[in-house]
């Protein structure tokens, strides 16, 4: 770390030598409100590569040291970001030959608050390379993660709160080739925009960037889990008039559906109870919305699934 001033004068230099004696790397920087210098990174320990942040205050003395709890599997910080709650962020991965895509928080005192991994079983590289604090509260980081092969990654968008819940996953698979976010940032419009590229077999690698609506993470590309509904049906699609929703339920389980604009804003819950096992169909009284694209969103607790529909004039 090294801090210089506005006119290029050395002020002072700060190394670090982390218990492994070999490998320590500083990869970004970030300077707080509360006038503290955040140095995020990676670092060797005694059997693996740790995340590491360092707090300095401006005139370069060590505050605190935080290395991620040492284990067998090498994790890497990339990005952070000082949230508007005082709290730190960090975006990296964790693990050794299948890295996961990981987010940790710390308090601006360097105690871990949580940390968020997801993970598939797909043998490949998913990391986390960018992360950014929303005016929403909310936490929104930009990498990519294993599609269905070890040929394949997707471009990906994973947002939280700031207590370390998911909110929701976003993908970008463009041609089933290596595609990947590598920056991300929240616009004064409210949309949060991700940079990045995408590959096809013509064209090769491309710039790409990617804007999405910051709410409830109805997107086309929304990724699932495994739907334990079955299916989510909406009829006629596109409409004119008031339509159907249909999906199936294993069992009578707690289900909220609820209505969402383009944008992101709930318009309306159309039902929250308890399902039948089997077929289920609500109505919904839409004669009165404006033409234009909206999503119904399905919640259970093991499960949300969104479908779009169009409504026409």
């Amino acid at each position: 770390m090294i801090s210089l001033t506005d006119s290029g004068t050395e002020r002072w230099v700060y190394r670090y030598n982390g218990p492994g004696n070999w490998a320590d790397y500083a990869n970004t920087v970030v300077y707080g409100p509360d006038s503290n210098i955040y140095v995020i990174g990676s670092s060797a320990g005694s059997v693996a590569f740790d995340i590491i942040v360092i707090c300095f205050d401006s005139s370069g003395t060590e505050q605190w040291i935080y290395r991620h709890p040492e284990n067998y599997f090498d994790d890497c910080g990339y990005a952070g970001v000082y949230g508007a709650d005082e709290n730190i962020y960090v975006a990296g991965y964790y693990g050794s030959d299948i890295p996961d895509f990981m987010v940790v928080s710390l308090t601006d005192s360097g105690t871990s608050r949580w940390e968020y991994i997801y993970y598939t079983p797909i043998y490949i590289v998913e990391q986390a390379a960018s992360i950014v604090y929303g005016p929403d509260g909310n936490v929104y980081s930009a990498g990519q993660i294993a599609a269905d092969s070890v040929t394949d990654v997707d471009f990906a968008v994973i947002s939280l709160t700031n207590s370390g819940n998911e909110r929701w996953v976003y993908r970008y698979d463009r041609c089933g080739e290596y595609d990947y976010a590598l920056s991300i940032c929240y616009g004064n419009d409210g949309n949060v925009y991700a940079a990045g590229m995408s590959m096809d077999s013509i064209t090769g690698d491309d710039f790409t960037v990617i804007s999405l609506t910051a709410g409830p993470g109805v997107h086309e590309d929304l990724e699932t889990p495994a739907m334990e509904c079955k299916f989510l049906q909406i009829y006629p699609n596109p409409a004119r008039g008031n339509l159907r929703v249909r999906f199936n339920s294993p069992d009578e389980q707690k289900v909220t559906i609820k209505l969402y604009d383009v944008t992101g804003r709930l318009i309306n819950e159309i039902f929250s109870g308890k399902a039948k096992i089997g077929i289920n169909e609500m109505p919904i009284m839409a004669e009165n919305y404006a033409a234009g694209i909206y999503f119904i969103r399905i919640e259970t607790n093991k499960e949300i699934i969104t479908e779009k529909f169009v409504m026409l004039k």
